[in-house]
């Protein structure tokens, strides 16, 4: 029977990224234009989805406006929230990138790496409260976007910008350096209450993004080649071995896709055959 449900999705530079994990568990996001409300296809745990901007999806999931959240940590310690939220899981993805986001305090190249902290500097920051948390005499100011060129301009009159990176390339090539990591934010998934089923869909959420480090590798083989062929096999776990009706063995294997070619390679050598490679939708 299915559930009366919301999920709250970012909308943004999140959006994209949250849609295809989303899509990797069977779970269709039906947008009707620039409608904030879509359906949701392929789960009965939730009907609808809303689409706000990832600052408001905590107090949204507060309120019960929604049922169940994703966005990142940043968003909830910026509201104050993070207390009143059940988080069920972190999951390791940005915007471009499987790694997760950083907040950082950032300044001109060059100038000093010790963060001053008086009342005649000015620091641009996107998330206000978490500047705060370094910047007790500070001027702080909050900064609706092009955070880095208020910094790199020096006319601008700021000293130190706050924002989110993933790689640092953006803050290099504008002649910026990050004196400060505040946090490491992942995404997560979170609820107003936990129950069974939302462990087990944030599992999923996290085993989609595991899962696209691997590849499921089968093939056949003699029986008198099994104890080798295990031996060079590097799996997570235990390969599974079935018995065929000519007398051979079938194995199937899980082997991370940076060691496919070299396993392949071995397996080949060591007596494999008929291998087939398939890629890994969900590891829960």
């Amino acid at each position: 029977m299915k559930k009366n449900l919301v999920l709250g999705i970012p909308s943004g530079s999140l959006f994209d990224s949250t849609v295809a994990l989303l899509r990797k568990v069977g779970i269709e996001v039906v947008v009707n234009g620039r409608n904030f409300m879509a359906e949701i296809r392929g789960s009965d745990i939730f009907s609808r989805a809303i689409i706000m901007r990832p600052n408001d999806l905590p107090l949204a999931l507060k309120n019960g406006i929604v049922d169940g959240i994703i966005t990142g940590l940043d968003m909830c310690l910026e509201s104050g929230l993070e207390k009143e939220l059940c988080i069920i899981i972190e999951l390791n993805f940005s915007k471009k990138s499987k790694v997760p986001a950083r907040v950082v305090i950032f300044c001109r190249e060059n100038d000093s790496d010790e963060i001053v902290d008086s009342e005649e500097i000015l620091v641009s920051a996107e998330y206000i409260n978490l500047a705060k948390t370094i910047f007790k005499k500070a001027q702080v100011f909050f900064s609706t976007g092009s955070t880095e060129i208020k910094v790199a301009i020096e006319e601008f009159g700021f000293r130190y910008g706050v924002g989110v990176v993933e790689s640092g390339k953006s803050l290099k090539d504008n002649n910026l350096k990050i004196v400060k990591v505040i946090l490491t934010t992942p995404v997560i998934f979170a609820v107003r209450k936990e129950n069974l089923e939302f462990q087990i869909f944030g599992q999923m959420l996290k085993g989609a993004l595991e899962a696209e480090m691997y590849q499921l590798v089968k093939f056949n083989a003699d029986s008198k080649d099994k104890d080798r062929l295990i031996e060079i096999l590097p799996a997570m776990e235990s390969p599974t071995i079935s018995n065929l009706a000519d007398g051979m063995i079938a194995i199937e294997t899980v082997i991370t896709k940076e060691t496919i070619t070299d396993s392949i390679i071995a397996i080949r050598k060591n007596g494999g055959r008929n291998i087939l490679v398939q890629n890994i939708n969900i590891s829960v």
